[in-house]
């Protein structure tokens, strides 16, 4: 068996967010995974999904709505799974969409709020 490269997404950037924004109308579902393993003395190993839902509400403007879970486990302890956290967030694009028309360098500006 061997091993091969796995990529998903429209982003070149890892994990910073491009300034990409859907399309009017468009939709989009995303999933990340967050892996931390060995954390502190207790040596705790924690998985957070994330599933976000994208709207976009114009060209320019998108909303996104975060839910968090989160797997959890102790040394010698029992493993916890939780609902973590939930959010919403705007994303705003300062540039036409058509990659023709946008100028190289394009300003996002995203305001967040997580509960």
């Amino acid at each position: 068996m061997s091993g091969a490269t796995a990529h998903a997404g429209r982003s070149a950037f890892a994990w910073p967010y491009d300034t990409e924004t859907l399309p009017k109308r468009g939709v989009e579902v995303q999933t990340w995974i967050v892996e931390t393993d060995n954390q502190g003395p207790a040596h705790v190993q924690e998985t957070d999904v994330w599933w976000e839902t994208v709207v976009g509400i114009t060209d320019k403007l998108e909303l996104v709505i975060p839910m968090i879970f989160r797997w959890s486990r102790q040394d010698a302890g029992p493993t916890v799974f939780t609902f973590d956290r939930y959010g919403g967030e705007l994303r705003y694009r300062f540039a036409d969409p058509d990659p023709e028309n946008a100028p190289a360098l394009v300003p996002l500006v995203r305001v967040a709020a997580f509960r």
